[in-house]
Formats: structure tokens, sequence, C-alpha cells
């Protein structure tokens, strides 16, 4: 064998290994994008007891789960309309930009959805839902003033009794929120 057969030979040898490097290289890559790929893939369904959703500072905005965020803004719901908001199944919070309770929409642990705007004062200013299946909407104003339409309880006298939708009842602002005007009257 010559010098120049050997320099071709080794030339060949040294083309082929290269190659046979690019070769494994490329696989490596490909088998590590196929790792990859399958470890994040992104699932159908995400399941959780809650989850909050933030601005781009960091402030929550929107709550979602089976608690209240804060309980305390429930008790404020419950001041200003005078009942238990009971809610201890879905709900929704959204916040404002000062991080105040704006709008909260739930189901009650009846079955029964319901859903509360608040005034700037974090206080409910209207509810609309359902009670027992029948549609009703009460307003608050702040002065303390109520006013119920639909299907509402109503305190006519110490007296409690149940109107028929459709019927609009206005309650005082003392502190028992007496009626002072029903449509159709009350018998």
């Amino acid at each position: 064998m010559t010098d120049t057969e050997l320099a071709r030979r080794l030339e060949r040898l040294e083309r082929d290994h290269r190659r046979l490097k690019g070769f494994a290289l490329a696989v490596l890559v490909l088998a590590a994008a196929s790792a990859v790929w399958f470890a994040i893939r992104v699932p159908s369904k995400i399941v959780a007891h809650g989850f909050d959703v933030v601005d781009g500072a960091g402030s929550v905005r929107v709550h979602m789960g089976f608690d209240s965020s804060d309980s305390s803004d429930y008790r404020t719901l419950e001041a200003g309309f005078g009942r238990d908001t009971g809610f201890a199944t879905p709900l929704v919070e959204l916040f404002g930009p000062d991080g105040e309770l704006g709008a909260v929409i739930g189901v009650r642990p009846t079955g029964d959805p319901e859903m509360f705007l608040l005034d700037t004062k974090n206080r409910a200013a209207l509810l609309m839902g359902l009670r027992s299946g029948k549609p009703g909407i009460l307003l608050a104003n702040p002065n303390g003033f109520r006013m119920r339409l639909g299907s509402a309880i109503t305190d006519s006298a110490g007296e409690t009794s149940q109107t028929t939708a459709p019927s609009i009842a206005v309650f005082g602002s003392d502190k028992d929120h007496r009626l002072i005007w029903q449509a159709p009257a009350s018998r």
C-alpha cells in the first residue's frame, strides 16, 4: 500500500467518522426534544380547589374556588342585606384595581345561584339570584333603603309573609328595614 492510497483511505475514514458523529448528534437532539415534548405536554384538564388570577402588579383580581378569599367581605354582604350569604360552594370573586371586592358570583348550598355587586365602600348594592327557584333582585342604597323585585319575604307589622312574583317592596333605612311600600299591596 502506497502512501497515497493510505492517505485516501484515512481521509475516507475520517469523513465517515464525521458523518457518524453528526448522525449520532442528530439522534441525541431528536431524542432530547422528544423527551422534553412529552414531559411538558399541556394537560387537557386542570383540577384544583381554587385559582387566583393576578394582574401585572401581582394583585389578585379574580378568585375562583370554594372558599372566600376574605371572609370579612361576606360579613359585609350579610350586613348589607341582613341575611346569611351562605357561600360554601363554587364562587367567583372579582376585585378592583385597589384590591376591594367588587362582585361575587356563586351557588348557595341549596343549589340556587346568586350574584352580588358591591359599592366602592365594599357594601352590598345589588343582589340577583334565585331562592327556592324563585327569581329576585334586591337593591340597597348607601342611605340604607332597600327595594326588592320578585318573590320577596316582607315584614309587615312584625308579620312575615311571602309575596308572589311579580312584586315590588321598598324597605326603610331603620335597623329593622321595615316595609314602607309594596305593590301589589299585601293582604
